[in-house]
């Protein structure tokens, strides 16, 4: 039996720097620099943002690193981890 992707990716980022751009702005940006064919939903707020990957993508890993090693998402980072620094 072939393993099943879950429904959907959730990817949440936080703003660990005060003076990065907030989560409206900094969403447009991610989004343009994630693949063309991920559908996403967003949330954001200013402090965080939350996107909805559907379906889920087989390996969003490396996809999500080349974008928040964009300069510009520095101040931002994944829930959890740290930012990247200006």
């Amino acid at each position: 039996m072939t393993p099943r992707l879950p429904a959907h990716l959730d990817v949440t980022l936080h703003r660990a720097d005060p003076a990065a751009p907030p989560g409206q702005i900094t969403v447009i940006r991610l989004l343009a620099l994630l693949p063309p064919d991920w559908c996403c939903h967003p949330d954001a707020g200013t402090d965080q943002l939350r996107l909805r990957v559907r379906p889920a993508p087989a390996e969003p890993g490396p996809a999500l690193a080349r974008a928040l090693a964009d300069p510009a998402l520095c101040g931002w980072g994944m829930a959890g981890q740290g930012a990247s620094l200006r």
